[in-house]
């Protein structure tokens, strides 16, 4: 029992570090995005992409494009998982394939 409420409460503790890496991660790309957007603006940079100067729209639409980076990057373990799974599904099967059989043949 001590061992089973020790394994947990490392992997609770884990879970939090890792929910808390990911909320600092996307209001740090809130701030980025906000404050890239109005540094483009104040300084009158060049968007080539429409031929003009940086806008409140261009700002808005960098601030929405890394909000989506950030949400679109909490996806990217249970993607993660699959391939691991996949990965030891390979092994398992690769060993069977390396096998000598217990038979003569």
């Amino acid at each position: 029992p001590r061992e089973a409420e020790a394994s947990g409460s490392a992997l609770a503790r884990l879970g939090a570090g890792v929910a808390g890496v990911m909320v600092l991660l996307v209001f740090g790309s809130f701030t980025f995005g906000l404050w890239f957007g109005s540094y483009m603006q104040e300084n009158e940079e060049w968007n080539p992409a429409v031929n003009r100067y940086f806008n409140g729209a261009d700002s808005a639409l960098i601030f929405i494009c890394v909000l989506l980076a950030a949400y679109h990057s909490g996806q990217v373990p249970p993607s993660l998982r699959s391939v691991q799974a996949g990965k030891d599904a390979a092994a398992r099967v690769w060993g069977l394939a390396q096998a000598r059989p217990s038979i003569d043949v």
